[in-house]
């Protein structure tokens, strides 16, 4: 198999610094999942066009780590498995790479029940909150 077809994975709470640059390594644990959006067609914050966004946008200021992330978006994706459920609490997640995509896999918390959403998507840019505002 070829460098674009090995898979590669990603958890959250992994230190190792393997993951892409945007990837939240210290985790989103007890992040809540406060809207999400699904559109298409739409652009990047440098114009690159993409046949579809998910928005994730998320409290995380109760989060373990990680507490400056507001949103998440995932161009070319496509969701996979699982229903797009606002105010899940984020448990656990798994980002893998293969053959030029990603795929994340994200347990969401609803009370007692536990809700997985898989999305697959080309690309991501990870909005925080300024430092200031920390």
């Amino acid at each position: 198999m070829g460098m674009a077809g090995q898979l590669r994975a990603y958890g959250s709470g992994d230190a190792s610094g393997r993951g892409p640059a945007w990837y939240w390594q210290g985790g989103l644990h007890d992040a809540v999942l406060t809207a999400a959006a699904l559109r298409g067609p739409c652009e990047d914050r440098q114009g690159r066009p993409a046949r579809s966004c998910l928005a994730l946008m998320l409290d995380a200021s109760h989060a373990l780590s990680e507490q400056d992330v507001v949103r998440l978006d995932l161009y070319d994706a496509t969701v996979k498995g699982g229903r797009l459920r606002q105010g899940g609490i984020w448990l656990q997640d798994e980002l893998t790479w293969a053959d030029g995509r990603y795929a994340l896999r994200v347990t969401l918390g609803h009370g007692q029940r536990e809700s997985p959403l898989r999305v697959c998507f080309g690309w991501a840019e990870v909005t925080r909150r300024p430092a200031c505002s920390r």
